[in-house]
């Protein structure tokens, strides 16, 4: 790197550390100082950083442009995070990683800064032209490929791996038993499974959902969902599948021989009882909200009735476990009756690390 750019990148990186934190939105960083401090801040190629700035564009305005940007401009710090994480369970360096909806590719970059063997797939051709522009510009040795998860045959051919991840990927998955199927069989025995998964009933998602914005829409099911969102008109096109519940992949995954390591999340809030009262905090919010939906006229009388008695019976959920913590005496059946709670309502993203037993 030639003097001047060691310059600018430390002017960069100055102007980050100055901005006051309310301030520290990817737009208005933008603003101030150009796509250059983007590149400092998220560790981002021109080429990719460029492209991104221009594919968001048309998107300038809606209320999710910023964490939109954000997450794709992200993607080279979330995966290098990651796997200073899964560092702490084997190696990587030498060892082979397959990133499943690799999306901008920054977890394959981050595997293979690592001295990985990388490997990242996705459907969307798109978002895989992206990750190229990202690997070309960190001259990453990544193989990138268009695959379907699902497609047992391709998922064999591509072989066998000592890690594999699938950040916010699940969710958008139409067959979830066979995906995880795929992602068992993918694994060497003794190999890492990675798991980032929102949480459709943690209260901040029925508030708001991680994609859209939409309220209580992680609450409902299929053709319910798409009505909602179209009538809603919350955007273009509703792209989530399911979202299930944590006792419902762990046991999956248990069929498959993969058993969750470390607990049943790597996340838990350090402070639970805080936790308990920020979903408690939430409720007047999403009361409010519900009653609003009553008389939204842009929705039917069937998605009203539908999300209504889908967030009633959420929080009918949450003020039973909320009573239940409270009637407890016994204080490790109280913290048992806390931290069930807090990872149901609680917790916005599950982060799951498992192990091929066989």
């Amino acid at each position: 790197m030639s003097r001047l750019a060691h310059h600018l990148r430390d002017v960069g990186a100055f102007c980050w550390r100055v901005t006051p934190p309310r301030l520290r939105r990817t737009e208005l960083l933008r603003k101030l100082f150009g796509s250059a401090a983007l590149r400092v801040r998220y560790r981002t190629g021109p080429r990719f950083t460029e492209a991104i700035l221009r594919w968001m564009e048309p998107n300038r305005g809606h209320v999710m442009y910023d964490t939109w940007l954000d997450y794709a401009l992200s993607t080279n710090l979330r995966g290098a995070q990651v796997v200073e994480m899964l560092q702490q369970y084997q190696p990587v360096r030498g060892r082979r990683a397959l990133d499943v909806g690799c999306a901008y590719g920054g977890f394959s970059v981050a595997f293979a800064e690592a001295g990985g063997e990388a490997v990242g797939i996705d459907l969307n051709d798109e978002l895989l032209a992206f990750a190229a522009l990202n690997v070309a510009d960190r001259r990453a040795p990544v193989t990138l490929a268009r695959v379907d998860v699902t497609d047992v045959q391709r998922m064999a051919d591509l072989g066998r791996f000592d890690f594999v991840t699938c950040s916010d990927v699940i969710e958008h998955v139409n067959d979830v038993p066979a995906a995880l199927t795929s992602l068992a069989a993918a694994l060497h025995p003794g190999g890492i499974l990675h798991l980032q998964i929102p949480n459709g009933e943690s209260s901040a998602a029925v508030l708001k959902d991680p994609h859209f914005q939409a309220f209580g829409i992680t609450l409902l099911e299929g053709e319910d969902a798409q009505r909602y969102f179209a009538e809603g008109r919350f955007g273009q096109a509703y792209d989530v599948g399911f979202y299930l519940r944590l006792e419902d992949y762990a046991a999956m995954l248990a069929q498959r021989g993969v058993t969750l390591v470390g607990g049943d999340v790597r996340n838990p809030p350090a402070d639970p009882e805080a936790a308990r009262q920020r979903v408690e905090g939430h409720l007047p919010e999403i009361e409010a909200a519900l009653a609003r939906t009553a008389s939204d006229e842009r929705l039917s009388e069937t998605t009203r009735r539908t999300l209504h008695d889908a967030v009633a019976r959420w929080l009918d959920g949450v003020r039973a476990g909320l009573a239940g913590i409270a009637d407890e005496r016994d204080p490790a059946r109280r913290a048992e009756r806390l931290g069930a709670f807090v990872r149901r309502f609680a917790i916005d993203c599950w982060d799951i690390v498992a192990r091929k037993t066989a």
